[in-house]
């Protein structure tokens, strides 16, 4: 097999085993390049949940400081939601200038492992099955999300402050898009509540798989 496609089915969060699945299935695969990864189908033109997949995704490698500084440009500065921070925090770790320049230091890696963990702990609640939503209602009081315009329709947006955890500020950009869609993304979303990473899998094929990344059993909504 072509690292390629194994590169990709990891990024699904697919192993062969599903891959095969899929193919003997009604998606009717005419040959391996022409996969329509469920991932990308879900997060096609949901630019917020984009984003919080993204950071759980590089904050489960090793990120530096101009990783980091290179995603908030991306997901929150380049679509009007946030400002640039100079600095960033959380509960635990205390401030940590965001320079490009600084690589892993200053407490950079502690930061970015306490944030991987406090949006996976409140992702893994939310797939619980009696859904934990508070982190949803807390990013609209804490107006972190707020209703916006979206190519001419109402919708969620995030609007986090610079001043934010950076946990909070992850999960501001999952909660705009599962506030305004949940069942477009809630059914599919698996969590490894050991590593935290995020993946997407149809009905049934979540249970008893294993993340390739840690071994964890990812977590997600029984789907009667």
């Amino acid at each position: 097999m072509e690292r390629w496609l194994l590169h990709l089915l990891d990024e699904a969060g697919l192993t062969m085993g599903n891959f095969k699945h899929l193919v003997g299935s009604d998606w009717k695969l005419t040959s391996a390049r022409s996969l329509p990864l469920l991932r990308e189908q879900l997060l096609a033109n949901a630019t917020s949940i984009q984003g919080g997949v993204a950071f759980m995704d590089g904050a489960n490698r090793t990120w530096t400081s101009e990783d980091l500084f290179t995603w908030i440009k991306d997901f929150l500065v380049k679509p009007g939601w946030m400002r640039m921070p100079r600095t960033l925090r959380e509960p635990s770790v205390g401030l940590v200038a965001l320079d490009a320049r600084t690589g892993a230091a200053g407490g950079f890696e502690a930061l970015t492992v306490q944030a991987r963990s406090r949006v996976g702990a409140a992702l893994v609640k939310y797939l619980a099955p009696s859904p934990d939503e508070r982190f949803l209602h807390a990013a609209i009081y804490g107006g972190r999300v707020r209703r916006g315009v979206v190519d001419g329709k109402t919708a969620w947006v995030p609007s986090p402050r610079e001043t934010e955890f950076l946990s909070d500020i992850v999960l501001s950009l999952y909660a705009a898009d599962l506030l305004q869609n949940p069942d477009r993304f809630r059914p599919y979303m698996c969590v490894c509540p050991r590593c935290s990473r995020v993946a997407f899998a149809r009905g049934g094929q979540q249970f008893g798989r294993r993340c390739t990344r840690c071994s964890g059993e990812f977590r997600a909504v029984k789907v009667a």
